[in-house]
């Protein structure tokens, strides 16, 4: 079975990303992280869905998603205090705003009959970048 895991997220402006690397590198090096962001490996983003999708409906699933994404006008977000855990993940909390869960629940819908959700490392674009924090949620 081929399978891909995806991530269907919201990507940052290029200032608010920079922003983001900036303020989980000084969080990294007060406290370590097992999640460290930057552009090419571990992009900051806002996650709306996830799950694991067979390579023979990926189309299918990217058509439905283009055209959800065209209904809506650029989301404007609000992010709040920074949260860091315990397993050493960092992140600013973006306020819910009601367009911003209409949109949620917009991906939900149409991506939920492509999702199934036993993930493995083989299934992510770059295994080796996969932390086991990642698979189990």
């Amino acid at each position: 079975m081929n399978a891909h895991a995806v991530d269907i997220a919201l990507l940052p402006s290029p200032k608010m990303t920079e922003c983001c690397i900036c303020f989980n590198q000084a969080l990294v090096s007060l406290h370590g992280a097992t999640i460290v962001l930057d552009v090419r490996n571990c992009f900051p983003h806002i996650t709306l869905a996830m799950g694991c999708v067979l390579e023979e409906s990926m189309d299918a699933l990217k058509h439905v998603l283009d055209e959800a994404a065209r209904t809506f006008r650029p989301l404007y977000l609000e992010s709040g205090e920074i949260i860091t855990t315990k397993n050493g993940f960092s992140g600013f909390v973006v306020k819910n705003t009601p367009v911003l869960q209409y949109f949620h629940e917009t991906v939900m819908q149409k991506a939920s009959p492509f999702f199934f959700y036993s993930a493995k490392k083989e299934m992510f674009f770059d295994s080796k970048h996969v932390n086991e924090e990642t698979l189990s949620g």
